[in-house]
This record gives structure tokens, C-alpha cells and sequence, in this order.
């Protein structure tokens, strides 16, 4: 991946990174806005690793991405029990 392709796709998953926890975390939210922000998520997820797999794994911004999906995916994991609860 060149340098333009790679900041491009690190922009691109930042802000749908962005949004996703954006939609979970809205009052306004219910839970179908819950389910396809974390289908969302694991789209996301799957394009990652397909499009890292093949690179450097010491490359410092793709390091940080995957910690921030990381982060992220522990929200998922923190709220799932509670929306289940409600289903």
C-alpha cells in the first residue's frame, strides 16, 4: 500500500470509526440504530484486517488503528448484555 493509499484508508476507518461510536453512544438511538452501527463495526473490522494483513505489523499508524477497533469492539462487548436484556 503507498503512502496515499494508506493515509486515505486510515482517514476512511477513523471516520467510520468516528460515526459508529457516535450512533451507539446517541440518546436517540434505538436498538436496530445499535445492531447495524455494530454490523458497521464488523464490516469494518474485516476490511482491516484484509488490507493490513499484508503489511508491516510495526507500522505505527496501522498499530494505532488496530488499538482504537480494539477499544472500540470493547464497547460492543460492555453494551451487547444490556441491549440483549431489553430484546
Amino acid at each position: 500500500m503507498n503512502k496515499n493509499t494508506k493515509n486515505a484508508f486510515l482517514k476512511d476507518c477513523y471516520g467510520s470509526l468516528n460515526s459508529i461510536v457516535q450512533r451507539v453512544a446517541s440518546k436517540e438511538s434505538g436498538t436496530e440504530d445499535y445492531f447495524n452501527a455494530k454490523h458497521d463495526f464488523e464490516r469494518l473490522q474485516c476490511d482491516f484486517r484484509e488490507l493490513s494483513a499484508n503489511h508491516d505489523p510495526q507500522d505505527k499508524d496501522l498499530q494505532d488503528l488496530s488499538r482504537y477497533i480494539e477499544k472500540t469492539g470493547e464497547i460492543f462487548t460492555k453494551v451487547d448484555p444490556f441491549i440483549s436484556s431489553y430484546i
